[in-house]
Formats: structure tokens, sequence, C-alpha cells
């Protein structure tokens, strides 16, 4: 593997890692008011739009780690959205 491609996976690595606090921090205070939704749509069209890349160049370790961030990325979208909604639910009661 060349020495571009380890720098490649180092980067993506740690790009993919810098939303991990964020979901924790989520999980752990049920609290949404510091995520900004714009910042995170941009951020999983940018994983998708890489992904896309990703597999028309075959490129399997990429492949693998635009996946794995667009899921993390899903997953914090999903969690946010999650506790909007029920925020707001709760206060029309």
């Amino acid at each position: 593997m060349s020495w571009p491609i380890v720098l490649g996976l180092v980067a993506t690595w740690l790009v993919e890692a810098s939303a991990l606090p964020q979901l924790w921090r989520l999980h752990q205070q049920n609290d949404t008011d510091g995520a900004s939704l714009l910042w995170l749509c941009l951020h999983l069209l940018g994983r998708l739009v890489g992904l896309s890349a990703a597999i028309v160049e075959h490129s399997e370790l990429f492949i693998a780690f635009f996946l794995v961030g667009t899921l993390v990325r899903g997953a914090l979208l999903a969690k946010i959205l999650a506790y909007r909604s029920q925020h707001r639910s709760l206060q029309h009661v």
C-alpha cells in the first residue's frame, strides 16, 4: 500500500472519529441544543459523495471508511431528529 493511500486512510479515520464524541454526548445528555443540522446534513452529503466516488473507483478501503462514516452520521442525524421530535411533542402536551 502506498503512502498516499495510508495517509488518506488515516485522514479519513480521523474525520470519521470526529463525530463519535458528539454522538456519545447526545446519548448521555439527551439534548440536541448544540447540534447543527445544517453542518450534519452537509457532512452526510459529503460522505455519500465520497462513498459514491470510492465505489466508482473500486477502492474497497475507502468504501469501508466512507460507509462507516455515513452510518455514524446517519445515526447522529436520526438521534437528533428523534430527540427534537420528542421534545416538540412534549411541548404540545
